[in-house]
């Protein structure tokens, strides 16, 4: 790769990073709407914008940011006020600035000269100019920009999409450390012949002091001040090649009777910087520091200035502070950029190829020197099972890398309901519950359309109008809140409004007329879920941009299963309705059981393992065509057979089926009739159908460690297979 290349996948990956940060702050700052740390970051993005499409050849692009970062300029120093209008525009230019950048990689003009002269004419009208000094001349570029090779390096990711930490280099890479010193005494301290200034410089002796935040908002009046006694309370960072122990036994005499906290912080530190204060709001550094209260933090984000100035101007912090808190912040950015990289997504898949392999190597090592007598007990099998210990942890750490927290994905469906309410003329707020949940990212791929569908419906279907609403008793505003948080091996994603409910009976009523339920058939939760998501089910009396034609649903519910997931519903008339998505943590790696039927091996996916026991004939009870159903904690449930299902080519002399696997999908309950239940293992899926073919009832599959190969059951397809009319497959 050529170092122009390089430098332009660095720029479209930053840009990409920008653009969403850039959306983020927009969103946030139409709910909160006043100048801070929003309009800064905005500002920011678009400004680094600027000058990193200049450096790679794309002028259209570095135009149009400076144009936008003087309205921005306007904005942050309040001579423009914050309006919904302006916000739908700004976004609007996200988009656009997003467009023109997919242009400019397709080795196309960034925009024709029109476009970008009537989006100047907006910007021009929020600005209140007649034009825009030069923009005229700039605006029309005579031919598609030349790539050269810039002279410096393209300016360094902000928000990195998949940052993997980097070694800490220097004296971190040694024994150095650092530790958070929380010191509260008690105010009669001195009574008892300690002095918290000694303590400090005896501990002073053995680490460096980084950092001392003194806390004095106990100060009472000075008239009702005791000299013998303590008001104030410290927090040390300090730098030490001292363990904590050591640490704490400079507190020995005091720590019982006064509260002393001392935590390892060394983690937040690279190259001596505590990167943590990187994404603060300046705010909250100061509020930290105990620079400033809370009430002059309120009192100055509602003014039309800037932070640090608003603070200097009036008193509550000098210039030294300030700019000391502005460098610290500036440098822990510096080396966080500094202390990641960016990582192809394939380079992951492929580390998690490579430990499979040697996964499966080790295990056949493993079974080579467990077979000969010479090697039981000694050394050398004590080292295998060490370096499997190993190579499991290590495929555990490569899948960690490919999960990505659901913030990012949350915020793009924050603006997609944003966009559907405002084009309903509907009032809405979004709530966003557990941001730092972490997904795959291919799940969050393959998620991505489902929501989004399932959100604008949301909006559409669930939010009635403002005058509905107040019709109905309820605030203006609607609710649609996004809710993500783990349950044993699975993510559940919550998507919920407080809207109109679904309407029963209307479903009931075109469920009849499609022919989906008989007359007289009840609609409830066992089968609204299988209605509303049948292909073509529509009650929309008018066909619209956003729904009407019976397409979505359907396809939501396919792809969340073919995840290996589920969706639920519950809804309640005139209250809302949520939809619930389960979906498996990762791709990379499944929890399976191990079973065997007639001598071939399949896996179970473990989270859909009920129980396991033995097979007791006589319990067994049947009915219609040779059908079974077995007891299983107090409830019958039907028995599955593999054989029978899969059309394997099987004699029943040869079955030696002895034990029960009964598996849960969340929808119904089965039993599986197997011959071996063997130890549940982590493996790494390999797809059937691109390796193969598809084959209905398994997901894919993976070589054991005595090199056979074990297929994995999809279990939602197994399901209909078996309680819908098989159509079978041969396993060979």
């Amino acid at each position: 790769m050529s170092e122009m290349d390089e430098t332009l996948q660095i720029f479209f990956a930053e840009t990409d990073d920008l653009l969403r940060s850039a959306e983020e702050s927009l969103l946030r700052l139409e709910s909160a709407p006043k100048p801070g740390p929003d309009v800064e970051e905005i500002f920011r993005a678009v400004h680094t914008l600027k000058s990193g499409s200049a450096m790679v050849g794309f002028p259209v692009i570095s135009d149009y940011a400076h144009v936008l970062e003087n309205l921005l300029e306007r904005l942050r120093s309040g001579k423009l006020a914050i309006s919904k209008p302006l916000i739908s525009f700004l976004l609007s230019d996200v988009d656009f600035l997003r467009q023109m950048v997919d242009r400019g990689g397709q080795g196309k003009l960034e925009a024709e000269p029109d476009i970008i002269k009537s989006k100047k004419a907006q910007l021009n009208r929020f600005l209140g100019m007649e034009a825009i000094p030069g923009d005229e001349a700039k605006a029309q570029p005579a031919a598609p920009p030349k790539k050269k090779a810039p002279e410096k390096k393209a300016a360094e990711p902000s928000a990195p999409a998949a940052a993997i930490p980097a070694a800490a280099a220097g004296d971190l890479a040694g024994h150095w450390k650092f530790y958070q010193i929380d010191m509260k005494f008690r105010e009669d301290l001195f009574r008892s012949g300690q002095d918290p200034i000694l303590l400090i410089l005896g501990l002073s002796e053995m680490v460096e002091l980084v950092d001392v935040m003194p806390d004095i908002s106990h100060l009472p009046p000075l008239g009702d001040m005791d000299p013998f006694s303590l008001y104030i309370s410290w927090r040390l960072t300090v730098k030490s090649s001292a363990s904590l122990e050591e640490i704490e036994d400079v507190f020995m005499f005091v720590k019982d009777d006064n509260d002393i906290h001392i935590e390892d912080i060394t983690s937040r530190f690279k190259d001596g910087v505590e990167v943590i204060e990187t994404e603060k709001p300046l705010g909250e550094v100061l509020l930290e520091r105990g620079a400033i209260s809370k009430e002059d933090l309120d009192l100055a984000l509602g003014q039309q200035k800037r932070l640090g100035q608003i603070l200097v101007e009036s008193g509550k912090i000098d210039e030294s502070t300030l700019e000391q808190v502005v460098s610290r912040q500036e440098e822990s950015r510096r080396t966080y950029r500094k202390t990641s990289v960016r990582v192809d997504v394939e380079k992951i898949n492929h580390l998690v190829n490579l430990a499979e392999e040697i996964g499966i190597s080790l295990s056949r090592l493993r079974d080579m020197i467990s077979k000969s007598a010479l090697a039981h007990g000694s050394e050398m099998e004590q080292e295998m099972e060490n370096l499997l210990k190993v190579n499991r942890e290590f495929q555990e750490r490569v899948s960690q890398i490919r999960m990505f927290p659901l913030e990012g994905t949350f915020r793009r469906f924050q603006r997609i309901a944003r966009d559907t309410a405002f084009e309903q003329n509907k009032r809405i707020r979004v709530n966003l519950v557990g941001l730092d949940t972490e997904l795959d990212k291919e799940v969050i791929e393959h998620i991505t359309d489902p929501l989004k569908h399932l959100v604008r419906n949301s909006v559409d279907h669930g939010l009635e109008t403002p005058a509905e609403r107040d019709k109905a008793g309820k605030p203006p505003e609607g609710v649609i809140e996004f809710r993500a948080f783990q349950k044993g091996g699975m993510i559940l994603i919550q998507i919920s409004d407080d809207g109109r409910g679904m309407d029963v009976e209307k479903i009931s009523a075109r469920a009849i007329e499609l022919g989906i339920i008989k007359p007289g058939q009840a609609v409830d939760d066992t089968n609204l879920l299988d209605i509303i998501c049948r292909p073509g089910f529509s009650t929309a009396e008018q066909v619209s941009a956003i729904s009407g034609r019976g397409v979505g649903m359907d396809v939501v519910r396919t792809e969340v299963e073919r995840l290996g997931g589920t969706m639920t519903i519950d809804t309640v008339r005139g209250q809302g309705t949520t939809f619930t998505l389960s979906l498996p943590l990762t791709f990379a790696l499944l929890e399976a059981l191990h079973i065997k039927v007639c001598d071939r091996s399949f896996l179970v996916p473990l989270w859909g393992v009920a129980g396991t026991e033995k097979y007791i004939p006589a319990q067994a009870r049947f009915f219609g065509a040779g059908q079974r159903v077995y007891s299983f904690r107090g409830e019958y449930v039907p028995l599955v057979d593999l054989v029978t299902v899969f059309g394997m080519d099987v004699h029943d002399q040869d079955r030696q089926s002895e034990t029960l696997v009964f598996v849960n999908t969340s929808r119904q309950r089965f039993g599986m009739l197997v011959d071996q239940v063997l130890d549940p293992h982590q493996v790494v899926v390999k797809s059937l159908e691109s390796n193969f073919k598809s084959v209905k009832g398994l997901s894919g599959a993976t070589i054991m460690g005595d090199g056979s190969v074990a297929l994995v059951m999809d279990l939602f397809a197994l399901e209909e297979m078996f309680y819908q009319q098989p159509s079978r497959s041969k396993v060979q």
